[in-house]
């Protein structure tokens, strides 16, 4: 116990003080690697000053968007803007004209979510400290990405679904900003019947969609759809970081399988995942196991995911932690290993992709479903002979 107290400090130190001096060598708010400070951020930067200008549909061109991000960092290359209008809205308010102080309240911002859904799932004595300093949430920061932000939110959604579920809803509704994440949840919840909730998540997209059209007008929208087929035609012809995704299709085209076959092997693939997911932990209503598994399935459905959104799976390992006394002795002699396995992934990952040049990363929400589907037939037997 001692070492799970320890370690994840040792990391967190580690790799805080390889991120301090990458920004203490940085030069115009570009590091070492030639990446700027906050990378993916300063997509969101500039999407948001080009909307507070009326300017949100030209985000959408390239070439209109770097013409932004100069402004931020004299960037060599371009980040392509391929979110939804109702995220450079919900940007606004904590988005202002310097880019650092902007980007520094965005990470506060989304680690605070991020720890009040922690604190909510599991008892502040059950690693608490493991959770909030796993390495994925330094991935997350680095890349200047919103994972924190949408696990957060997933987290607290879906521990609310049981005594709120209208609420719930109205919460979980917030993720369509990111549909590669928000659609898979909501096949779950139609597939569980959680209707409620569901209506929670329908009004609130409405709601959200309304607002920003009623500020930014249907053009951006228009846009938006337009980016999202080059966003799709970046990823398929490997223009996208292929080592940095965390989908099957990925692994399928780094290792040469043809656009075709790769996508109709993750339709496949997706489509298995959530009918097994439904069918395995359809008995238990409301439970912190059925959340977790909803959470690690709705990182296998899209194309379109990168090694930060692996966050999503620490609040599968929280709701996990509810049940630690519950487990048997042999349980936990592969039950540690294994959730330990995912917790340090993200960090030994790009050394293993490194040296096999490829991602394996989206093996580790089928390793969490794996857990899940046996610590739930662990802890029915346990029910069954008490």
């Amino acid at each position: 116990m001692d070492r799970l107290r320890i370690y994840p400090w040792l990391f967190a130190l580690t790799l805080s003080s390889a991120y301090a001096l990458m920004v203490w060598h940085s030069e115009n708010m570009i590091g070492l690697s030639g990446i700027p400070i906050g990378a993916d951020y300063i997509t969101y930067w500039s999407a948001s000053q080009m909307a507070e200008h009326g300017r949100l549909a030209d985000s959408y061109d390239v070439v209109e968007i770097r013409s932004v991000q100069q402004l931020a960092a004299p960037v060599s290359s371009v980040w392509g803007w391929f979110y939804p209008p109702t995220f450079a809205m919900l940007l606004a308010p904590i988005t202002s004209s310097n880019y650092l102080a902007s980007f520094v309240i965005f990470s506060i911002f989304g680690l605070l979510i991020f720890t009040v859904a922690i604190l909510r799932i599991a008892p502040p004595a059950r690693l608490l400290h493991a959770m909030l300093l796993a390495p994925a949430i330094f991935i997350n920061l680095g890349n200047g990405q919103n994972a924190a932000l949408t696990a957060g939110i997933a987290g607290l959604g879906l521990s609310m679904i049981g005594r709120q579920p209208i609420a719930a809803g109205l919460l979980l509704g917030v993720l369509t900003f990111k549909p590669q994440l928000a659609l898979p949840l909501v096949f779950l919840l139609a597939m569980h019947r959680e209707y409620q909730a569901l209506a929670g998540v329908m009004i609130t997209t409405v709601l959200l969609a309304t607002i920003s059209v009623a500020i930014y007008g249907w053009e951006p929208w228009w846009a938006w759809l337009g980016g999202i087929e080059l966003a799709n035609q970046l990823n398929t012809k490997g223009q996208l970081p292929w080592h940095k995704m965390s989908s099957l299709f990925s692994f399928l085209r780094a290792i040469d399988w043809s656009i075709f076959a790769a996508q109709i092997a993750q339709a496949i693939f997706a489509v298995a995942i959530l009918l097994w997911t439904w069918k395995r932990f359809k008995h238990l209503t409301a439970s912190p196991l059925r959340h977790a598994a909803w959470c690690a399935a709705c990182l296998t459905l899209s194309p379109h995911l990168f090694n930060y959104d692996m966050l999503w799976l620490v609040p599968c390992l929280a709701w996990l932690a509810i049940y630690a006394d519950a487990f048997s002795a042999n349980t936990m002699r592969w039950l540690m290993p294994a959730a330990t396995l995912i917790w340090i992934y993200p960090l030994a990952a790009p050394l293993l992709q490194t040296q096999l040049g490829l991602t394996l990363e989206w093996l580790t929400p089928l390793l969490m479903l794996w857990i899940l589907h046996h610590a739930e037939r662990n802890l029915a037997k346990h029910r069954n002979t008490t």
